[in-house]
């Protein structure tokens, strides 16, 4: 995956715009999507989801400009009690999903928006799987466009005999599909 730097300057080229959309993308758990946080896929691989954003300006020429972008942990931890790791945005625009909500914004919230993105790049956001993760990417950068955004918090207790266990709960991709569905 392509780590995304200069979210703005994508935007910063001169447009004249008519519409400007936030569309929260959701990759739920699983085959299909459900509304678990977790689902085990195979032997020592588990699939959480993913919670992603794009940001497109309709452009008075009939083009558009449009951007992917999701949160992701620069690593996976070797110690899955290890919740915590630095976090970068990455270009999600390959990415599948099964749940999408649009919502068009002005211009202000537009920009509102990707001032949060770019506060989360520039502050070097941390990612916690608990408290700050792809879910809560997706719904903080609705938010700061404006927009009520649910967010329903979910536990989950991932356990493989004798290999490894996790515990914990919070926003998550299984819940904010469900939410936006």
């Amino acid at each position: 995956m392509v780590k995304f730097t200069g979210i703005a300057a994508a935007f910063n080229d001169n447009q004249e715009a008519l519409k400007y959309t936030l569309t929260i993308l959701v990759d739920q758990p699983g085959a299909g999507g459900d509304a678990e946080t977790w689902e085990v896929v195979g032997f020592l691989d588990i699939d959480p989801g993913h919670a992603f954003v794009k940001l497109e300006r309709l452009n008075v020429d009939s083009t558009k400009t449009t951007i992917y972008v999701g949160f992701y942990p620069d690593k996976l931890p070797n110690d899955p009690n290890q919740l915590e790791t630095k976090g970068e945005l990455r270009d999600d625009s390959a990415h599948v999903y099964e749940v999408s909500k649009e919502y068009i914004l002005t211009k202000v919230n537009f920009d509102k928006a990707l001032a949060y993105i770019e506060s989360v790049e520039s502050s070097k956001k941390k990612y916690h799987l608990n408290d700050y993760n792809c879910a809560d990417f997706a719904i903080q950068t609705g938010k700061a466009a404006g927009e009520n955004i649910p967010d329903t918090h979910g536990t989950w207790d991932v356990h493989m005999p004798g290999i490894v266990r996790v515990q914990g709960g919070g926003s998550n991709p299984g819940n904010l599909g469900q939410d936006l569905r």
